[in-house]
């Protein structure tokens, strides 16, 4: 079977076991959108025909995973080859906020498990994203032409009701991520103009994105803004750290790895973008937008939530280990700042249970993706408590359940730990933490002691 059929068999057997949309029908807004392509993924299937299906799906399942754990209500919009797109309506200001930190964690983070998981893949094979912005409203194809003033950019339901049913977006907008695209390097993460202008709007309500947004060149696309420069716009959030993640030999390979590595003009400042708007009068597309992301906020209580939810999590349950040392210590890591659910707080790590998937599974399969940690279970794990979340933002309960475990490659967790998904790690002993002093996930002082007296009742018993 070649190279392309296969993979297409692939991608349709990952999107029918696992994922349905649940969705209301397709309304008028603004749509962010997310792009995430495996780079060098033809010299990859050429160099390992045996194992690239199964790095190919993993790169799959952990796209989908990072994205939507960090970005509520994000919706899969389709694959194209080697890319995994999604969509989401933008109803409150917190999601324009908070795309592009999402997208570039949830980027590399799928980066360091997948290197990790496959060594063979760290040589050839990477991600990039690129995310933008637009208005589109629905449209049937049947009266597409009816309206007297049609839309930029539209909605289109397609598929077999209702088994099959998903939606596209078609328009000049919509196009303009794909031709921006090609300027997304090995992890990095492109930015449309419009969105770059949007949130440079938003700088006194978001510190630091002047900082993490830098104009890296101008280039001409096909079929937009008339054959004009369009500014190109990356993402970061370390720029100091950018001139030494080249690999060596990029700069050789592209012009502008070696323009950004040599370093960036003074004028590569956010500030500039909104001044190309400005010069050829198209300051009004970023108007138009920003109106209708303020009447979206002013609206959003009354609004539907649409969710995609996964097959294998149809009662989705999310299973927490307290991990210890051989020496008593309990494990646990600090979430990143850029986290939609307690951001910067203390946790100790979770896994969400998959259909069919046992309590030991599941929980060895996260602490190997987050922590590289491997876990003794007893067969028959007892939990030490429960807890339930609550998702505001999806307006949704999710329980939980918290187990004890042993790691029994501690002294390996330090240096394989996915930085992605923790920023700190510690090791606590008993009547050595103050939970004052630290911001926690809720009620992790007393899950912390009933954990400790679990732990040693296993011991003595």
């Amino acid at each position: 079977m070649a190279d392309s059929a296969l993979i297409e068999k692939v991608r349709t057997q990952i999107r029918e076991r696992r994922f349905t949309t649940l969705l209301s029908p397709p309304r008028p807004g603004v749509y962010l959108f997310f792009s995430f392509d495996l780079v060098n993924s033809t010299q990859f299937k050429a160099s390992h025909p045996t194992e690239w299906v199964v790095v190919v799906t993993r790169f799959y399942e952990l796209i989908i995973a990072e994205l939507t754990t960090r970005l509520g209500s994000v919706l899969i919009w389709k694959f194209v080859g080697d890319e995994v797109l999604f969509f989401k309506r933008v109803t409150v200001r917190k999601d324009l906020h908070s795309c592009l930190p999402a997208a570039h964690d949830a980027l590399l983070a799928t980066v360091e498990v997948l290197h990790k998981t496959f060594p063979q893949s760290r040589e050839l094979l990477d991600i990039k994203g690129t995310v933008w912005i637009a208005e589109a409203e629905p449209v049937h194809p049947s009266n597409a032409g009816d309206k007297a003033n049609p839309a930029k950019n539209v909605i289109v339901e397609t598929g077999r009701y209702p088994d099959n049913l998903s939606r596209d977006f078609l328009g000049p907008d919509i196009d303009t991520g794909f031709r921006i695209s090609k300027f997304a390097l090995r992890q990095r993460l492109v930015v449309s103009a419009e969105l770059a202008c949007l949130l440079y709007r938003e700088r006194t309500n978001l510190p630091g994105i002047e900082d993490q947004l830098k104009l890296v060149t101008f280039e001409m696309l096909k079929g937009v803004w008339g054959g004009r420069h369009y500014p190109i716009v990356w993402f970061e959030r370390d720029w100091s750290k950018v001139p030494e993640s080249f690999l060596y030999d990029e700069p050789f390979l592209s012009p502008l790895a070696k323009r950004v590595k040599d370093g960036l003009p003074s004028d590569a400042i956010l500030k500039r973008v909104e001044k190309v708007f400005a010069d050829l009068g198209r300051a009004h597309q970023v108007d138009v937008l920003a109106d209708l992301l303020e009447r979206a906020y002013s609206q959003s209580d009354s609004d539907t939530v649409e969710i995609e939810i996964p097959k294998d999590r149809y009662a989705e349950i999310h299973c927490v280990a307290v991990c210890f040392d051989p020496n008593g210590r309990a494990l646990v890591g600090r979430r990143p700042e850029t986290k939609r659910r307690f951001p910067g707080s203390l946790e100790f790590g979770c896994g969400q249970l998959r259909l069919g998937e046992s309590f030991c599974d599941c929980l060895k399969r996260a602490y190997r993706d987050d922590f590289g940690a491997d876990l003794l279970l007893p067969s028959n794990p007892v939990p030490v408590g429960t807890f339930e979340i609550q998702d505001a933002a999806e307006r949704r309960v999710i329980p939980g359940i918290i187990f004890v475990a042993e790691v029994q490659n501690s002294e390996e967790v330090e240096k394989h730990f996915s930085h992605e998904k923790h920023s700190q790690l510690l090791w606590i002993r008993q009547g050595e933490f103050d939970a004052s002093a630290e911001s926690c996930v809720p009620d992790f002082p007393v899950t912390l002691e009933s954990a400790f007296r679990a732990w040693k009742a296993s011991k003595s018993g």
